[in-house]
């Protein structure tokens, strides 16, 4: 098996998620950008431990920014329909609770009154 060798420096140079060499651009703890928030959607999207004191890269590719993008915004769209059908649900039993303790009025039979029945005869 041939033996496979990378320099530190060419480990920092690859992409974090997808290994492209020479490709990666993209700082994932870029602080002057309000609305990439890199770290935060890959924290939140993927099963990757990324901190600022690792010695692994801290850049990734346009590539995987766009689906990094794609991912959380996926994310929080499903997260926010879970929010929407807990909420029908909740609305849904409690017009439900509403609906099944709905009193009804009970009244006699009035045109019964007066008749005599037989007893019933079981043939003793």
């Amino acid at each position: 098996m041939a033996e496979f060798k990378i320099s530190r420096q060419e480990i920092i140079s690859l992409c974090r998620l997808c290994l492209a060499k020479d490709l990666a651009s993209i700082d994932i703890f870029e602080t002057g950008s309000e609305t990439r928030q890199l770290f935060t959607k890959i924290v939140a999207c993927l099963p990757v431990q990324i901190m600022t004191d690792d010695s692994l890269p801290k850049k990734i590719c346009e590539v995987c920014n766009s689906k990094v993008d794609d991912f959380y915004q996926f994310w929080t769209s499903t997260a926010k329909n879970q929010k929407q059908l807990n909420d029908w649900l909740q609305i849904a039993t409690t017009d439900s609770i509403k609906t099944d303790t709905t009193q009804i009025k009970v009244e006699a039979d009035d045109t019964r009154q007066g008749e005599e029945y037989d007893d019933y005869d079981d043939g003793d």
